[in-house]
């Protein structure tokens, strides 16, 4: 089991959890079931759920009435770490949110980095 972890930022921003309270309920429950699902499978989650992205950056895929949800994240070891949300527009993931996660990720680590030396 995979430890899923809602990225915060430097200034106390949790992008992914304001993402999905911002959402109807039904959606935000909906997306709540499949991140579940991915702490349980991680990288083994099936396609219908998950889609590699690029440089190690993955986006859990969310359907629900005419809401298309993503979610981006990355793996660091054990953890599921969830960047932000955004709701689906056009056939691929923009390459901005692609990169914006990419940021996320690096600050991440080098934040986590800092806390264990």
């Amino acid at each position: 089991m995979y430890t899923v972890i809602y990225y915060v930022s430097r200034r106390g921003d949790n992008y992914a959890a304001e993402f999905v309270r911002g959402l109807p309920r039904k959606v935000g429950r909906k997306i709540a079931e499949h991140v579940g699902y991915l702490a349980s499978a991680g990288p083994l989650a099936r396609p219908q759920y998950v889609s590699y992205l690029e440089d190690r950056i993955f986006e859990l895929r969310v359907t629900f009435a005419h809401y298309e949800p993503r979610i981006l994240y990355f793996f660091n070891g054990s953890e599921i770490v969830l960047t932000y949300g955004f709701l689906k527009k056009t056939r691929a993931v923009p390459t901005g949110e692609i990169e914006r996660a990419k940021r996320i990720r690096a600050e991440y680590l080098a934040r986590t980095a800092e806390e264990n030396i």
